[in-house]
C-alpha cells in the first residue's frame, strides 16, 4: 500500500521533471536559433546553452535521486512502525490468552517440548 506522503513525493517529483523538460526545450530552441544563424555568436550561445543544459540534467538527477531517497526512506520507516505495532498487539493478545487459560497455555508449552525432543532424539 502507498503512503500519501510516497504518492506526494511522486507527484512533486514528476511535476519537477515536467519543469525541467520545458526549459531543456526551451535550451534546445534556443540551440536550434543560434545554429541557424550562424557566426561566433552562435558557437557561444551553443556553450552557454550547452552548459545550462548539462546543469539543469545534473540538478534534476541529484534532485530525484535525493527525493527517492527521502520517499523510500518514509516508506520503510512507516512499515517499521506499523509492523512494531502489530506484534506488539499480537504479544498482547497471546499474554491475555495465558493469562485467561493458564492450563491450556502449558499443556501447549508442554507439547511442543515433548515434539521438538522426540524429533531430535529421532536425528541422531
Amino acid at each position: 500500500m502507498v503512503s500519501w506522503q510516497t504518492r506526494r513525493t511522486a507527484q512533486s517529483m514528476q511535476r519537477e521533471a515536467q519543469e525541467l523538460r520545458r526549459r531543456m526545450q526551451r535550451i534546445l530552441t534556443t540551440m536550434e536559433q543560434s545554429l541557424a544563424s550562424g557566426g561566433a555568436d552562435a558557437k557561444h550561445a551553443i556553450e552557454d546553452s550547452g552548459r545550462a543544459f548539462l546543469s539543469l540534467g545534473s540538478a534534476l538527477v541529484d534532485h530525484l535521486a535525493d527525493d527517492a531517497i527521502r520517499a523510500a526512506d518514509s516508506a520503510v520507516g512507516e512499515q517499521l512502525r506499523s509492523t512494531r505495532d502489530a506484534l506488539a498487539e499480537d504479544v498482547a493478545a497471546l499474554e491475555d490468552g495465558i493469562r485467561t487459560r493458564p492450563f491450556c497455555a502449558v499443556s501447549i508449552a508442554f507439547g511442543l517440548g515433548w515434539l521438538s525432543a522426540h524429533l531430535n532424539r529421532r536425528r541422531r
